[in-house]
């Protein structure tokens, strides 16, 4: 004689009842219906779990490296920058990177990446250049400082520099090299396109 110890619902379905036997069966025939015991769920539970941290985490991962932008611009003894335009997104983290790939030391060769604000006269404040030796060519003076977006350091050849900033609000942003004379041909723009 079968007796029932209770009764459950068990996926939504018709109440489920639980003999002494281990089986269960409909209330409604005598039909055996299979259940997944709650160890296996609980277990298939935790891996589900797992699997849709480790998406969502990859998913974040791809978002993050897609708001920063990494730009690389090199400068050689011929006085070239390898690149005369690059493009980024307003707010966006910007890591530029620079390296003189010349063999001429910075005294007699050097090379850096200024960024200046849209608007800046670029002769103007290479005039203002000139005279800065003492702080790598780059102005110090209140209005010259107010012109910067960003800057590397004056390198020599085999050097490199690593520089870190916002993009500001859209528009164009020239930058040049400051060491005396090099901005009628080491310059570039940067464009940074509106969110």
């Amino acid at each position: 004689m079968l007796i029932p110890l209770r009764f459950k619902q068990v996926d939504g379905l018709m109440p489920v009842e639980i003999r002494d036997s281990g089986k269960f069966f409909h209330t409604s025939s005598c039909e055996e219906v299979k259940v997944i015991p709650l160890s296996v769920r609980f277990r298939f539970k935790q891996v589900m779990k797992k699997i849709a941290l480790t998406l969502l985490s990859l998913a974040l991962c791809q978002v993050a490296s897609a708001q920063d932008a990494k730009v690389e611009i090199t400068g050689n003894d011929q006085m070239q920058f390898s690149t005369k335009a690059f493009e980024v997104t307003e707010g966006q983290k910007v890591q530029l990177t620079f390296k003189h790939i010349g063999q001429l030391p910075a005294v007699a060769m050097g090379h850096n990446v200024v960024i200046l604000k849209t608007g800046t006269q670029i002769p103007t404040f290479a005039t203002k250049c000139a005279p800065a030796k003492d702080t790598g060519y780059v102005p110090q003076d209140a209005e010259s400082k107010e012109q910067v977006v960003a800057a590397t350091k004056l390198l020599g050849g085999g050097e490199s520099d690593t520089i870190t900033f916002t993009a500001p609000a859209a528009g164009d942003y020239p930058f040049l090299c400051t060491f005396p004379g090099h901005f009628l041909i080491m310059q570039g723009v940067m464009t940074v396109k509106a969110k």
